[in-house]
């Protein structure tokens, strides 16, 4: 049985286009027979279909990483207590025996309850599942924007939400988690107490992020998916009134007829359908705490509807007056119901912005105060200060530190633009205030060394002043209420600029033997607009904007190293197109919706150049060799490259049998 891939692309054919094939056979005889199957008729899914597939897959992933989220949870308060209960064991197992001379219980070191051994195990298989479940997710979401593109739905909104997912769930499945899961398997595989204790604290640390990861992919799927339907909702109701109006022009010049009652009352079950899907959006927008949801623009798609499926009826018994004021009725109702989603949308996105902002001012001005207050106690303590009023301030800072940090958590798990590490700066700065306390506490306080350590947070706490203003800006100036469309736009851009150098290295390669100063000096303004590039995708990478941005930070900084140096070959120009096509994988391509020229679609006759002999049957397939050998490479070395690219062609054409 030969099988053999039918492939649409390229053919002209249109999103809701007709498809009409037939598949003929013959045989080797010397009088050939031949054998045709029926012709098949194959409808393509229409612009309003796609949108609502990719919908529902859309759907379908955010139900599952609120799934992998839940189970994450459990699995990670599962992997603590585990590990908690191994800490205390190993405590008990050092401390000295009653009536002892300071001696640990014997033997205690190399127990291991067979009960903890076999849960810890357990605990190992079912992280390893979740690991791989979100490893689909990740393949799932690609496929899903591969699946847009090539239906020409290239919203960069669309884009960026499922690539914006894809780089989180990235980020979530780290080595190290992996790492710290396989010391785990390790530890009970040599039944070791102690590595088995060590293995489970760390995993349980790794499994703590993996948790905050898929918390933060799962708020920010499901805001920016809220954004994506009510888009696509839009965009059909504008198409729904669009053809609504076409129907109106028709029922006023031709005659009413069976074709075009059907043609109305398609269009009353499709704008019934939007009606129900507006009502599962009015819900949603509900439990964002929108009380208005779109109940109004529901009422509307099905008075539309009613509207459509009366003129249908109407336009089936010759009632043209009627009909024609049944007609105007749905289009009445059925026009502003897209401007109004629109406009309920981006309403969203400003409400969605203005709540991070605000959390953003929150977290601002406490580190501010933080600031200035962490100024006084550090020169108290280098005063000499070593109180208890001192340890007392100290801790009471850090508490408040804990509590910009939760903020901070919160308003990342909300806008992609609020980096979940933007707190790495105050992280810093609340280890050195624990430091501080540790220095006051000891038997021998040493106010020095604290206050050299508070002044060291009062560092962390103004670099996080100075990120939080960054983020805020960045968020302020988006467009979209998630930030998922501007984190991928400045990918996209620093791409652009790659591509723009490598064009201009490309030209420069053939200058390189004449050599000349001009020419290292252009050379040299390349190495620095190289630099340049490389510096933003480190300052992407050290505010969470971009996993993996640092190492093609490294690539563009090596890079401009060597063109500095003059060092401008075949070589560096294949780095550079590397790079760029590394950073077009990071950011998707932003493409505005192609427009069709030809609005009204007609069939088509299959034509002898549509035939399709497939490969296996092509002349030479059976290995007998092509017909007209082609010219070996010894005959065609000593020819230019375009002389042999016109013979390999025209041997070509004769096998094929083309003219």
């Amino acid at each position: 049985m030969l099988s053999w891939t039918l492939d649409l692309n390229g053919r002209g054919f249109w999103p809701g286009d007709t498809a009409f094939y037939r598949v003929r056979a013959l045989d080797n005889a010397p009088a050939a027979h031949l054998a045709e199957s029926r012709e098949y008729r194959l409808r393509l899914p229409s612009n309003a279909e796609l949108r609502e597939a990719l919908r529902e897959a859309s759907r379908a992933v955010a139900a599952a990483a609120d799934s992998l989220a839940r189970e994450q949870r459990g699995l990670a308060q599962a992997t603590e207590e585990l590990s908690a209960e191994r800490e205390r064991a190993s405590e008990g197992a050092q401390a000295p025996f009653r009536g002892g001379m300071g001696q640990a219980r014997p033997g205690a070191q190399g127990d291991l309850p067979f009960r903890s051994a076999q849960r810890a195990g357990e605990l190992a298989d079912q992280q390893a599942r979740v690991m791989e479940r979100a490893a689909q997710m990740q393949e799932e979401l690609k496929l899903l924007a591969e699946a847009a593109s090539n239906a020409g739905l290239t919203d960069p909104q669309w884009q960026a939400e499922l690539k914006e997912l894809e780089r989180l769930l990235d980020r979530a499945v780290t080595p190290e988690l992996e790492q710290r899961l396989n010391a785990l398997r390790e530890a009970l595989q040599k039944l070791d107490p102690e590595a088995l204790r060590e293995a489970l604290k760390r995993l349980a640390e790794a499994g703590k992020e993996f948790r905050d990861q898929l918390s933060r992919s799962r708020e920010l799927f499901e805001r920016a998916a809220l954004e994506g339907e009510m888009t696509t909702l839009a965009e059909d109701a504008e198409e729904l009134a669009q053809r609504q109006r076409d129907w109106n022009r028709q029922a006023e010049a031709a005659a009413l007829d069976s074709a075009l009652a059907q043609a109305e009352r398609a269009l009353a079950t499709e704008t019934d359908s939007l009606a129900a899907r507006m009502s599962q959006l009015d819900q949603e927008l509900r439990k964002q705490g929108q009380p208005e949801g779109t109940a109004a623009e529901q009422q509307r798609a099905s008075q539309a509807a009613r509207a459509m499926d009366r003129a249908a009826g109407q336009a089936q018994t010759g009632e043209r007056q009627q009909a024609q004021r049944s007609g105007q009725e749905a289009e009445q109702a059925l026009d502003p119901v897209a401007q109004r989603l629109r406009q309920q949308r981006d309403a969203l996105r400003d409400q969605w912005r203005r709540d991070v902002i605000q959390t953003l001012d929150y977290a601002l001005a406490e580190t501010a105060d933080l600031a200035r207050r962490q100024v006084d106690l550090a020169q108290r303590m280098r005063g000499g200060d070593a109180s208890a009023d001192a340890r007392n301030a100290q801790a009471a800072l850090r508490e408040s530190a804990d509590r910009v940090m939760q903020r901070l958590q919160t308003a990342a798990g909300k806008n992609a633009l609020v980096s979940p590490q933007v707190g790495t700066s105050l992280g810093f700065a609340r280890l050195r205030m624990a430091e501080a306390v540790d220095r006051l506490q000891r038997a021998t306080p040493n106010p020095s060394e604290a206050g050299e350590l508070a002044g060291q947070a009062v560092d962390g706490l103004n670099a996080m002043t100075q990120a939080l203003l960054r983020s805020r800006a960045e968020v302020q100036g988006a467009e979209s209420g998630s930030g998922l469309q501007e984190a991928v736009e400045k990918m996209a851009q620093l791409a652009a600029q790659q591509q723009a150098l490598n064009g201009e290295s490309g030209g420069m390669l053939p200058l390189m033997a004449l050599g000349g100063e001009g020419l290292l000096q252009d050379l040299r303004a390349l190495a620095e607009r190289q630099r340049r590039l490389a510096a933003e995708l480190e300052r992407m990478n050290a505010e969470g904007q971009a996993e993996g941005a640092e190492e093609l930070a490294q690539e563009a900084r090596d890079l401009a190293r060597r063109l500095e140096a003059g060092q401008l070959d075949r070589r560096t120009i294949e780095r550079q197109e590397r790079l760029f096509r590394r950073l077009l994988d990071q950011g998707r391509t932003l493409r505005g919706d192609e427009q069709d020229e030809q609005k009204e679609r007609t069939s088509q006759t299959a034509r002898p150049d549509n035939v399709r002999l497939p490969p296996a049957l092509r002349p030479g397939a059976a290995g007998k060799g092509p017909k007209y050998p082609y010219p070996t490479w010894e005959q065609l070395q000593q020819l230019s490259p375009e002389e042999r690219r016109l013979i390999l062609d025209y041997f070509r054409r004769l096998n094929e049998g083309r003219p």
